[in-house]
């Protein structure tokens, strides 16, 4: 699942305890950003110009980590590598909403 994969690479990078059972994998936004916030991170939403893709957000958000959604899928960006269970990497997709991840 997308959201796995995402909140494990930030508690990898923030040294939090990782996702180890399938009964408890965020599934929504909501619930990745609760699940991160309960492990002391901070989450800032970024401002985003209207029909902000992947590839720009990449280009544009090269160093820090960051929660990105996108329709029906969640990836993190941490400096500048994406974290993408789809594995579809930096291309057209428009984000949704998107979160700076802080200690």
């Amino acid at each position: 699942r997308c959201t796995a994969v995402t909140v494990n690479s930030l508690a990898k990078f923030f040294h939090i305890q990782e996702i180890t059972s399938a009964g408890i994998v965020p599934v929504y936004n909501t619930q990745v950003i609760e699940y991160l916030q309960k492990r002391g991170l901070r989450l800032i939403p970024v401002k985003l110009p209207p029909n902000t893709n992947v590839i720009n957000f990449i280009n544009t958000h090269r160093r820090g980590a960051y929660y990105i959604s996108t329709s029906g899928h969640a990836m993190s960006l941490i400096n500048g590598q994406l974290f993408d269970a789809a594995e579809m990497g930096g291309d057209n997709r428009i984000i949704l909403s998107a979160f700076q991840i802080e200690r």
